[in-house]
């Protein structure tokens, strides 16, 4: 089948393996010896066609890891492939009859695969009385008229009409071959399919080549692309982005594309899906899988699937944002679920609004965890002064980025030399004993230390760091006090006020003595709950990707001067109780366990002192609460069974905070309308459910909960399955609410997530638009 292997195996083949497949070609009992019935017997029925493509997934695995890696070929699993296949083909299964597919980077089939047995199916329940040669027929046909693929790869081209022919098989009994080669044609029944430069056949249904290179015999009809591209970067651009904006050139005029693709072409800050690209396609959906990163997929960037159509957008379309996370629901099924709370919908006006604001790739990560109201507060900080405008005023450096070491023998690239630095010079380690907050002199070794704790650990090998050459020398101010320094991860901060080197792991904002005062600030805010919270939620990978903030991001956060129109009338006096903060850590002098609890007593202060400067009110607290010990803690999980926060089970205390939080929130709202709500709930652990009514009338009464029989709660079940939509490997939670006289009865899974403080005060927000809406 693979003749490049051909002579590697030759050794390995012996007499014996010769009379195996002599018998079984020879339609011998493969144990017996004795002849059987024809060849044809074997049914490719029970030959599932993803078996195939995995034992390729595990060939290529083993085979050249590095070179799969290197061309971001990662090949589908099934599961991924069923869901993306399911979004294409959502409200449009009927019409995909007589459609032309291409897959443009085909892999090991599995797309091409699947809509053959799709197209397949549609023509049988359309013919059923057909003969079995048309049946032949109709199927060679939808396989070298109606299915495109293309690769770079040959063997995954080899692979793929390989997957084709035992598709063919699958739908076809021995008689149906037989019959066509007696009516039809006498000739081979199996086409050529797979066409190369060498190889030019007439049907072209597997095609050796690059998308977007080659000249390659392709039409520009399709009315489906999908497909998983490639995930390698090219310098700061993802392969996938181009293939994705290419396709469209290959659509007819009502054609679809649907791809699977690396987040970050959807939320880095370059080489991204831009406004262009949202005027040009009617972006229909999008599934932001994030959060299933360690679950779904072996590659390193987490994924979503994209869908759009040819036809010219207008304005109000609308575009359909899905952010599911895991759950334990149906997860022996393979089922995704997809909450109420991650069903938005955004319009491409406020896409283009976005982008005009420098805010595009900003907008999809917020509405991944954030809340309506986590929204609504995030447009508030926006409109603070960011840190770049502080920058910029003040003239301190932009956020550099610390030295590389060079490893011989590992390091690309030619050397530079370490001098003029000494190694005598002093070095800020950025290990688990970081100082955080503050830099003190004790906390610094010398940079001869620092390289010689560097050691390159891979694959076996320990390298260490060079002490005469750097792989890559950072502008010397940037080592220069007063300054911030922070991690690329965003969790360590501290202000020094001595001259130190530190390695790219680690980042500095500088600026002039008479400035030390506004850093110290700085560095409180950036450690701060708030900023903390801010970058949870704004960050490209913070909460989608990898645990990092890039430091273009961490210029945007909101940042006003003492004399900014939007800081407290006393944010002098603020600024200055912080720095006191400061001076008094310092002063104390102390270590380990000691330095660690006043550090702990200190980040209190400076919590409730930054709360102060931004206005922070109760409800913005609980949402920051909510995000930090709830939804930051449940993210790159990859072990349902472990703690995961935002699926706990609320205890009696969580839900009787939710009932107060929901009340007292909805009591405040609906004041003038004179109405009071009270709460009572139900929960059976049983069917991991929960029930709250609300009661409304002229008084107010604490919360309580109460029992429910078995029964009632059997019926509550059958109420939420049938709330649900099912789409694929989807099941779309519709959420369930109802009135019923003086009360509303809510239901819904019983998790944290659901049942939050910040969940309350959404719920509050949504009853009352509901009550307002009633009574208008």
């Amino acid at each position: 089948m693979f003749d490049s292997a051909l002579d590697e195996e030759e050794g390995r083949i012996r007499k014996e393996n010769f009379d195996a497949v002599a018998h079984f070609l020879g339609h011998h009992d493969a144990e017996s010896g004795q002849l059987e019935i024809g060849f044809w017997a074997y049914d490719f029925r029970y030959i599932p066609v993803e078996i195939i493509s995995a034992i390729y997934d595990e060939f290529m695995k083993e085979a050249d890891m590095s070179r799969k890696r290197a061309e971001g070929a990662y090949y589908t699993p099934r599961l991924l492939a069923e869901t993306t296949l399911h979004i294409a083909l959502e409200g449009r299964y009927n019409d995909a009859f007589g459609w032309r597919i291409l897959d443009p980077a085909c892999g090991s089939g599995i797309f091409l695969v699947a809509m053959f047995n799709l197209l397949a199916e549609q023509w049988r329940r359309a013919n059923i009385n057909s003969s079995l040669e048309a049946k032949a027929q109709a199927l060679l046909g939808i396989l070298q008229n109606q299915i495109r693929g293309i690769d770079v790869n040959p063997e995954a081209c080899r692979i793929t009409a390989f997957s084709l022919y035992l598709a063919l098989f699958e739908k076809l009994h021995p008689t149906d071959v037989e019959n066509f080669k007696r009516n039809i044609s006498s000739g081979p029944f199996l086409p050529a399919l797979h066409w190369s430069q060498s190889n030019q056949i007439e049907y072209p249904v597997v095609i050796e080549g690059d998308f977007i290179k080659d000249d390659l015999p392709i039409k520009c009809d399709f009315d489906l692309i999908i497909g998983n591209p490639p995930w390698e970067s090219r310098g700061r651009e993802q392969i996938a982005l181009t293939f994705t904006t290419q396709s469209t050139k290959f659509m007819n005029e009502t054609g679809v594309g649907c791809f699977l693709l690396p987040t970050p072409i959807l939320v880095s800050r370059t080489g991204t899906l831009d406004a262009n690209w949202f005027r040009t396609v009617s972006v229909e959906k999008i599934v932001q899988l994030a959060d299933f990163r360690r679950f779904l997929f072996e590659a390193t960037h987490s994924c979503f699937i994209l869908r759009f159509s040819a036809i010219q957008p207008k304005l109000e379309q609308i575009i359909a944002y899905e952010t599911p996370k895991i759950n334990r629901f149906d997860r022996r099924q393979g089922i995704i679920i997809v909450e109420p709370d991650d069903q938005k919908a955004i319009t491409l006006r406020q896409v283009l609004e976005a982008a005009r604001n420098n805010r595009l790739q900003s907008l999809w990560s917020r509405k991944f965890w954030g809340t309506p109201r986590d929204e609504g507060f995030l447009r508030r900080l926006d409109l603070y002064p960011q840190l770049s405008d502080v920058v910029s005023e003040r003239s301190w450096s932009d956020g550099g980025v610390g030295f590389m070491p060079f490893y011989p023998g590992i390091s690309k690239g030619r050397p530079v030399p370490l001098e003029p630095w000494k190694l005598t010079d002093k070095y800020l380690e950025n290990d688990n004993q970081f100082p955080q907050l503050l830099v003190e002199g004790n906390d610094l070794i010398s940079l001869e230390e620092g390289l010689r704790n560097s050691i390159y650990k891979r694959n076996g090998k320990h390298i260490p760091a060079s002490l005469s050459d750097l792989r890559r020398r950072s502008a010397d101010y940037m080592f220069e006090p007063p300054m911030v320094i922070f991690s690329q991860g965003f969790t360590k901060f501290a202000f020094s006020a001595h001259r130190t080197l530190f390695q790219n792991s680690l980042r500095s904002i500088n600026g002039p003595k008479e400035d030390a005062d506004l850093l110290c600030f700085l560095t409180a805010v950036l450690s701060s709950r708030l900023i903390q919270y801010y970058a949870f939620h704004s960050s490209s990978s913070n909460s989608i990707g990898r645990a990092q903030v890039h430091v273009y991001e961490i210029l945007a956060i909101p940042f006003p001067l003492p004399h900014h129109d939007l800081a407290p009338d006393n944010a002098k006096t603020i600024i200055e109780d912080v720095v006191s903060i400061f001076k008094r850590l310092g002063e104390n002098g102390l270590r380990g366990t000691e330095r660690n609890n006043a550090v702990r007593v200190a980040r209190k202060d400076i919590n409730i002192l930054v709360g102060k400067y931004y206005s922070i009110s109760d409800a913005e607290e609980m949402l920051i609460d909510d995000t930090l010990e709830l939804s930051r803690p449940s993210i790159h999980q990859s072990n349902l069974d472990a703690d995961i926060p935002t699926l706990a089970m609320p205890s009696s205390k969580d839900r009787k905070v939710y009932a107060d939080t929901l009340c007292l929130a909805l009591n405040r709202m609906s004041r003038k309308q004179g109405i009071q709500a009270s709460a009572r709930g139900m929960v059976s652990e049983r069917l991991n459910l929960m029930m709250v009514t609300l009661v409304f009338g002229n008084g107010h009464s604490p919360y309580q909960e109460i029992s429910g029989d078995e029964a009632l709660w059997d019926n509550l079940s059958r109420i939420d399955k049938t709330a649900r939509r099912r789409n694929g490997s989807f099941s779309y939670l519709r959420g369930f609410s109802y009135f019923e006289a003086d009360r509303l009865h809510t239901l819904k899974p019983a998790t944290m997530r659901n049942w939050s403080r910040t969940a309350a005060l959404n719920d509050a927000d949504a009853i009352f638009e509901q009550l307002i809406g009633k009574s208008a």
